[in-house]
């Protein structure tokens, strides 16, 4: 389905969203498309999004809201027995229930998430202007829906690891409904970029933290990891960049 969307990226419709253009990617625009300015252009626009106060700002705001956010998310795989913590472990029991667990999770998870959402909102910044996404304000509602979708997902995947689905049945339902949720939220070639991103990335830093052994995945079935994880980040791609996104323009 992924690839599909690749094939189609000219007809994502690019009406959502995006930073302001600024002076610098007007002259672009007027000199020819991005494929001729290559890498230049992409280095100057990382540049001056770095530059950009309100860029900054929205950053940091994202990187905040992405540490305690992904306590939240990761809590449902600890709650759900899909991750084994074999390190900084950080458990919280019910006070009125004292055998039930409220959190399981570890020290380094909201770090892990924090530096997660600083990455990704610049690159949706970025990315909107490298393709050109014209400003439009977007609706409240579905920044909401969509961080609810993401972590409707979340819980799903972990409720299907649970119950011990097979993970061909658990791949076929998360990859559909994240690019359903996708193509729903955001449809643009920025955020197929950062979706991607976010789907190759992901499964790869926690190959990465899983064979150090800070943690393991309890029905790994690929490379100490679940097959199924690249689905959930794909539509945490579309989450973040939308939210950053109504940031920026507030």
């Amino acid at each position: 389905m992924i690839v599909g969307l690749l094939k189609n990226t000219k007809s994502l419709r690019s009406s959502n969203y995006g930073r302001p253009h600024t002076r610098r990617a007007q002259l672009f625009e007027e000199v020819g498309d991005g494929d001729k300015l290559g890498a230049r252009r992409l280095f100057d626009l990382i540049e001056e999004v770095g530059r950009d106060e309100k860029a900054r700002n929205t950053i940091a705001s994202i990187t905040a809201i992405s540490a305690p956010l992904g306590v939240l998310l990761d809590n449902q795989h600890g709650l759900f027995g899909v991750l084994e913590y074999n390190s900084f472990q950080c458990n919280l029991v019910n006070p009125f229930m004292k055998e039930e667990l409220i959190l399981r999770s570890a020290t380094w998870v909201p770090f892990l998430f924090a530096f997660a959402g600083w990455v990704m909102s610049y690159i949706q910044l970025v990315a909107d202007e490298f393709w050109y996404v014209p400003v439009r304000d977007i609706k409240p509602w579905r920044v909401l829906y969509g961080i609810s979708a993401f972590s409707a997902l979340y819980w799903l995947s972990g409720w299907l690891d649970y119950r011990q689905v097979d993970p061909n049945m658990i791949n076929l339902i998360l990859s559909s409904l994240a690019v359903a949720g996708f193509c729903y939220f955001d449809f643009t070639k920025a955020g197929l970029f950062l979706s991607l991103v976010t789907a190759i990335s992901g499964p790869l830093v926690e190959i990465g933290l899983s064979g150090i052994g800070l943690y393991q995945y309890s029905h790994a079935d690929v490379f100490k990891i679940a097959s199924w994880i690249p689905a959930v980040y794909f539509l945490g791609g579309s989450a973040v960049g939308n939210l950053t996104r109504y940031l920026y323009r507030r």
